[in-house]
C-alpha cells in the first residue's frame, strides 16, 4: 500500500469506516444464519434459500445502482445508507 495514502486522514477514516461496516455486515449474516439454524431449526435448504435472498438484491440492483449513486453526494449517500442499515438491524433485534 502506498504510504502516502496512510497520511491522508480522509482516506484512513473512509477505510476504517468501511472495514467496520463490512465486519458488521458479515456478523449480521452469521447471526441470521445461526438464528435460523439453531433457534428455528431450519433445514439446509432453508438456510440456502435465506442466503440466496441476501444475494438476489445485489444481483438485480447492483448493475444500475451505481448510476443512481453517481447523481448524489457520495459522502452523504454512504452515511445515509449506513445509518439506514443500522436502523434496520436495530429493528430486527427488537422484533425477535
Amino acid at each position: 500500500m502506498n504510504r502516502q495514502l496512510l497520511k491522508n486522514k480522509g482516506y484512513v477514516t473512509l477505510i476504517s469506516a468501511q472495514t467496520i461496516s463490512n465486519l458488521g455486515d458479515w456478523l449480521t449474516i452469521l447471526a441470521l444464519m445461526a438464528l435460523l439454524a439453531i433457534k428455528w431449526e431450519a433445514s439446509p435448504l432453508a438456510l440456502s434459500i435465506a442466503m440466496l435472498c441476501l444475494a438476489v438484491p445485489n444481483i438485480f440492483f447492483g448493475s444500475f445502482s451505481g448510476v443512481i449513486a453517481d447523481r448524489f453526494n457520495r459522502k452523504i449517500l454512504m452515511i445515509a445508507t449506513d445509518v439506514l442499515r443500522a436502523l434496520v438491524m436495530i429493528g430486527i433485534v427488537f422484533s425477535t
